[in-house]
């Protein structure tokens, strides 16, 4: 550009003279007339005009990028003052998608209603909804918009839990009892006592140490099977009952000191009974895949019985569907008693943990024998230091948990049955909505 400019002013002042009292509009009109009569050669002449337009072209394209730049440095303030009215117009954009869609959904079942009534209907609704099912990445919108999880159906029921409360006897029984009990009759089944009826003779013990005891049983599901379940109990003088029960329902806190759980995370909850639904990932050792459960857990603070009791039970949720890496379990239960020895927010306690876990293959007893004797003993140790964690994190402050009791945790009766059908009901549509969505 530089060259072309001096190549410029060298033909100009070879061929014409420009006065310099004169402005450069004038100067141009004055250089144009003069180069159109010159005696310029016709080479010269066109020379001159491609760098006449350049230099317009130039001058046009210099003058649109500042105006573009001043333009971009204002967009801030624009945005800035007429914040108000684009967040409306996107709500309003938002609202008419949302409600087209709803409009339409409603179109069709309406349509389906009128052709094939209300039981072909609810067919055709969980067919499409399980076909959809297997296209998870076209229900991420669906899975955010309303969740299919029927608590009314899947809650862990209270007589459940309370069936429990004679756990403690039990656990008595077999550790000082039975022998005083059987009075030498040479089979367990011969004793007629109250406890030994309610109990099932067939806990053998396991493992004793100085504070933990265990109990197997092979599963009455699988007899012959290898698969056994476990009966733990323990005694903490220097833990209370609510710090115990807060080192296991805190999944955050859980997660900084269970060194086997690789992720601990909550799915869904119905705070009003205490119930959760968790997905949890659990180590295993290199030759074998890691394995992962979404399980429904619940607890109840019964105050009168002075009884904590945590309960899981394996489920199943649309959000949380099978990982092809990992080996989901599909058999997993257990169920935790915790005594106080005089009350909930004072150390002392005595618990009893029962549980059921079948990994989906042939575990060599070897490895079965160490998780028992080695892993779960140590799990509980760690939880024993971990509810010790929690009473000096929280200081002298009362414990969250000290508010829960059997009313709060239990559905009661006052429940109407109104206001469950109402709760069903709208499930129901939404679920039926969230499936017809992906239609349009």
């Amino acid at each position: 550009m530089h060259f072309r400019c001096i190549r410029l002013i060298q033909l100009v002042g070879s061929h014409a003279v420009i006065p310099s009292n004169q402005l450069p509009r004038q100067r141009l009109s004055k250089m144009n007339s003069r180069f159109s009569t010159s005696s310029l050669g016709y080479r010269n002449k066109h020379n001159l005009c491609n760098m006449r337009d350049q230099l317009q072209k130039s001058y046009t394209s210099n003058v649109m990028f500042l105006l573009f730049f001043n333009s971009l440095k204002n967009i801030p303030e624009i945005l800035k003052r007429h914040s108000v009215k684009i967040v409306q117009n996107c709500v309003q954009s938002c609202e008419y998608v949302l409600a087209h869609r709803i409009r339409r959904s409603h179109q069709m079942l309406c349509l389906y209603s009128t052709l094939w009534g209300e039981i072909s209907l609810y067919q055709f609704v969980r067919r499409l909804k399980a076909q959809l099912l297997k296209r998870k990445h076209f229900l991420l919108l669906g899975s955010s918009f309303v969740s299919a999880y029927d608590w009314n159906k899947e809650r862990i029921p209270d007589e459940e839990i309370l069936k429990y409360s004679a756990e403690m006897s039990l656990v008595e029984f077999l550790r000082d009892k039975r022998k005083a009990c059987l009075k030498g009759n040479s089979r367990p089944a011969d004793c007629t006592c109250s406890v030994c009826s309610a109990t099932d003779s067939e806990w053998q013990s396991f493992v004793e140490e100085d504070d933990i005891v265990v109990w197997k049983r092979e599963d009455v599901n699988h007899r012959g099977q290898g698969l056994y379940c476990y009966k733990m109990y323990a005694r903490y003088g220097d833990v209370t009952a609510y710090d115990f029960l807060e080192a296991q329902v805190d999944l955050e806190y859980r997660q900084s000191w269970d060194t086997h759980a690789v992720e601990l995370r909550l799915i869904d909850s119905e705070p009003a009974t205490n119930s959760d639904v968790i997905y949890w990932e659990t180590k295993w050792p290199k030759l074998f895949s890691n394995r992962d459960y979404v399980f429904k857990r619940r607890y109840r603070i019964d105050k009168k019985r002075n009884l904590i009791y945590l309960v899981n039970r394996i489920t199943e949720h649309p959000s949380c569907p099978v990982v092809p890496s990992k080996q989901r379990v599909s058999e997993y239960w257990s169920y935790m008693i915790i005594k106080p020895q005089t009350t909930f927010d004072k150390p002392g306690i005595e618990f009893s943990l029962t549980y059921f876990d079948n990994p989906g293959l042939n575990v060599p007893s070897s490895l079965t024998f160490w998780v028992t004797v080695s892993g779960m003993p140590d799990y509980l140790k760690k939880l024993r230091l971990a509810a010790l964690g929690v009473a000096k994190r929280r200081g002298n402050a009362p414990s969250p948990l000290a508010n829960r009791d059997s009313s709060v945790c239990a559905v009661d009766a006052d429940m109407t049955l109104a206001h469950v059908q109402q709760v069903s009901s709208t499930a129901t549509l939404l679920e039926s909505l969230r499936a017809t969505l992906f239609l349009f």
